[in-house]
């Protein structure tokens, strides 16, 4: 069976230098780019702020991981990832920058 990575949203990076960065690393992981497909070959979900509820996570018998590319884990559904030993990581600090760079500049804009 092959092993295969869904992406439910944009990543805001290429699907070409994604794909590229998979087969770089030599990770041996067939990338799909339909958030409507199930399949049992899923292991990993990447995710930004897409609802991930336990009807649409059921769709993935095989599910290990899911990555938020975002900061928070509000949109999965954690208790069904803690009941099904599926692990879920985000980027707690990817704007931590930006956000108090705009927080300045609204501040001394007035």
């Amino acid at each position: 069976m092959n092993k295969e990575i869904l992406i439910v949203e944009d990543l805001g990076i290429s699907k070409t230098e994604f794909e590229n960065q998979i087969k770089e690393k030599e990770l041996n992981y067939q990338v799909i780019w339909d958030k409507n497909k199930s399949s049992s070959a899923v292991e990993i979900i990447i995710n930004v702020k897409q609802k991930l509820d336990k009807t649409f996570l059921q769709e993935f018998p095989n599910l290990k991981l899911i990555a938020v590319a975002f900061t928070g884990f509000d949109s999965v559904d954690l208790n069904y990832c803690k009941e099904n030993n599926i692990a879920v990581y985000n980027v707690p600090a990817y704007s931590t920058n930006a956000v108090t760079e705009l927080a300045i500049g609204l501040a001394i804009s007035y």
